[in-house]
């Protein structure tokens, strides 16, 4: 399944954090450290993620917490 390097970076992160979420804030850190752009970049990269992901069969991976964050949703038994 082709990624970009951010699709890549965010979902190693979320596949090292499962089964917990990953907040917005711990996201942008990782991605951007202490200069994340101006814009809203972490959901346009989490919108090409999840469409990569929905092509590739499986949609409905990657969850929204809201007021939180993104987790992965691997198997009906993780707990939210």
């Amino acid at each position: 399944m082709p990624l970009t390097q951010t699709g890549v970076k965010i979902l190693l992160l979320l596949c090292r954090e499962h089964p917990h979420a990953v907040s917005r804030s711990a996201l942008l850190q990782h991605l951007w450290g202490s200069q994340p752009p101006d814009s809203d970049a972490l959901k346009s990269h989490i919108y090409a993620l999840r469409k990569q992901l929905e092509l590739a069969g499986a949609a409905g991976v990657l969850v929204t917490i809201p007021q939180l964050g993104y987790r992965l949703a691997l198997d009906s038994a993780a707990p939210p």
